[in-house]
């Protein structure tokens, strides 16, 4: 069973960069996968995450920053990959120059 703990502090990533990932990687993500409304909240806080850890047998400290997003109506929330949104930064960044 996942656990979920916060804050985390992480690098600068500022909110726009953060949706920039969502509008290049996730163009489908219209609606909520629970209750198909259409309004999300991303932190607007993106220098802290959350950390979704669990126990993995033989592996200790097994976990994973992330960032949420929260549909606005039933709460669902989905968890994305800090390290991947750095990544995607730091790519687009190197294609600019």
């Amino acid at each position: 069973m996942p656990r979920v703990f916060s804050p985390l502090p992480l690098a600068d990533v500022s909110q726009e960069q953060l949706l920039k990932y969502f509008d290049e990687k996730a163009p489908a993500l219209s609606k909520c996968q629970m209750c198909e409304h259409e309004e999300f909240y991303v932190s607007s806080d993106t220098h802290y995450l959350v950390t979704v850890s669990r126990q993995v047998p033989d592996i200790e400290g097994y976990s994973k920053p992330c960032f949420t997003v929260t549909c606005k109506n039933c709460g669902n929330m989905m968890f994305v990959s800090a390290v991947m949104v750095e990544n995607f930064i730091k790519e687009s960044a190197n294609d600019k120059q």
